[in-house]
């Protein structure tokens, strides 16, 4: 397992967590449309 790619999943999970639900599936649907 790569240490580098370990502690960018923590970070990114941090944000996502972070950020409120609404304005999550905002991005998510910006991002995929």
């Amino acid at each position: 397992m790569d240490a580098k790619r370990a502690n960018r999943v923590v970070e990114i999970k941090m944000l996502v967590m972070a950020v409120p639900q609404k304005v999550r599936m905002q991005i998510i649907r910006h991002g995929v449309g």
